[in-house]
C-alpha cells in the first residue's frame, strides 16, 4: 500500500486527527461556508479565464448559480478585479500552466503530492 502525503493532509493531521479521518473516509459530509464557496468560485474564474477579464466577469453569475450561492457577492467581483489589476497581461504567457499537480517519491511506499497554482 502506498501512502500519499500532502502538505494540507499533514496540517490537518497536526490540528485534528479526526479531520483527516473524515477527509479520507467521508468527504461528502464536509460543510462549505459561504466564504469557502466564494473562494472556490474565484479560483475557478481565474483558473479558466485568466487571459480575458470580460470572460472572467461573465462567468461569475453561472458559477454563483452552479454553487447555489444565494447572492452574487461583490467579494467575487472584487477578487477577480484584483487579479487583473495586480497581474498585468504581459506577466503571463499563453503557454502558462494554471495548476501543476505533482507526486514525488519519498521512500519505497511513501509519496508527497500536491498542487501548485500559478
Amino acid at each position: 500500500m502506498t501512502i500519499i502525503l500532502s502538505a494540507s493532509l499533514i496540517k490537518d493531521y497536526l490540528s485534528c486527527k479526526r479531520k483527516v479521518f473524515y477527509r479520507i473516509n467521508a468527504p461528502e459530509e464536509a460543510i462549505s461556508t459561504k466564504e469557502m464557496t466564494i473562494g472556490t468560485i474565484v479560483h475557478s474564474v481565474i483558473e479558466t479565464n485568466w487571459t480575458n477579464k470580460d470572460e472572467a466577469f461573465a462567468s461569475v453569475p453561472g458559477l454563483v448559480k452552479q454553487h447555489n450561492l444565494k447572492t452574487s457577492d461583490e467579494k467575487i467581483y472584487s477578487c477577480v478585479e484584483n487579479f487583473f489589476s495586480l497581474f498585468p497581461e504581459n506577466f503571463f504567457s499563453p503557454e502558462d500552466v494554471t495548476e501543476k499537480y505533482y507526486r514525488i517519491p519519498y521512500k519505497e511506499d511513501i509519496m508527497f503530492s500536491g498542487k501548485m497554482d500559478r
